[in-house]
């Protein structure tokens, strides 16, 4: 009889680490899901990891849409900054650019991010 308990116990938990594997495989973290905080974490953990070169889509597809966004063509190159909300600042209910990290893309190719980069850009 106590085989037969440790068996069906060994078999409980066995089932159990499938299903957590199987949910950490097949359900990544998707931000639009996420309050604004833990987007905001989110955002900063994942823009920390980025780099140079990294095209716009596969930042899409990591961070989801953003919160801000503006763009100008200059001569032939086409300029976007997306802004993230990495940082919270008053309690409004708005999401300000102060309250945000700026990604700088040139023909959809990521060329720089933060709050100097975005200064730069604004002066050229």
């Amino acid at each position: 009889m106590n085989g037969k308990i440790v068996k069906r116990i060994g078999i409980g938990m066995a089932l159990y680490a499938a299903i957590v594997v199987g949910l950490i495989k097949f359900n990544p973290d998707d931000s639009s899901d996420m309050g604004w905080e833990d987007r905001q974490d989110f955002n900063k953990v994942q823009i920390s990891k980025l780099t140079l070169g990294t095209e716009r889509k596969a930042i899409l597809e990591l961070l989801g849409p953003p919160d801000i966004s503006e763009a100008k063509k200059k001569q032939e190159n086409r300029i976007q900054v997306m802004f993230y909300r990495t940082q919270h600042v008053k309690s409004d209910g708005i999401t300000t650019q102060s309250e945000c990290t700026p990604l700088l893309f040139e023909n959809d190719i990521l060329t720089a991010w933060g709050e100097g980069a975005y200064q730069q850009y604004l002066t050229e």
